[in-house]
């Protein structure tokens, strides 16, 4: 994923990392936070000139040899600044806006090739003692 100008991105409410260059791609390999069930995955984008913007996929490649591909489009929603807790939000309120579409990869601004590839270090669950 990628976000002009710079993005955190979310797993069920808990950082997964961030970037800061747009012409760069950065690549988190989820595997060993996933399991079955329900997941949330949440970014936070900020461009400090004008509307953020970025470019997500995710692929999760299932036991079953079944694949689900995740990506940025429409299908996000923008969740306005006013809600708390958003990245652990499950269901989207039917008021929040959709995001808007405005280039596909390679199309303008977006690049046809990043100027970098930076695969982000594994990640590994946290535990939590109560």
């Amino acid at each position: 994923m990628t976000a002009d100008d710079k993005f955190t991105v979310f797993l069920d409410g808990h950082e997964l990392g961030h970037g800061a260059e747009w012409r760069e791609l950065f690549i988190f390999d989820l595997t060993p936070l996933l399991s079955s069930g329900q997941h949330v995955l949440a970014v936070k984008a900020f461009n400090s000139r004008s509307s953020a913007g970025m470019i997500l996929g995710l692929q999760v490649d299932l036991a079953d040899g079944t694949h689900i591909a995740i990506k940025s489009d429409s299908d996000w929603k923008v969740v306005p600044d006013d809600i708390e807790d958003w990245k652990k939000v499950t269901q989207a309120a039917p008021d929040w806006q959709a995001a808007v579409v405005k280039a596909p990869l390679g199309g303008s601004p977006w690049w046809d090739r990043p100027l970098t590839v930076n695969v982000m270090p594994k990640l590994s669950p946290t535990e939590v003692h109560h």
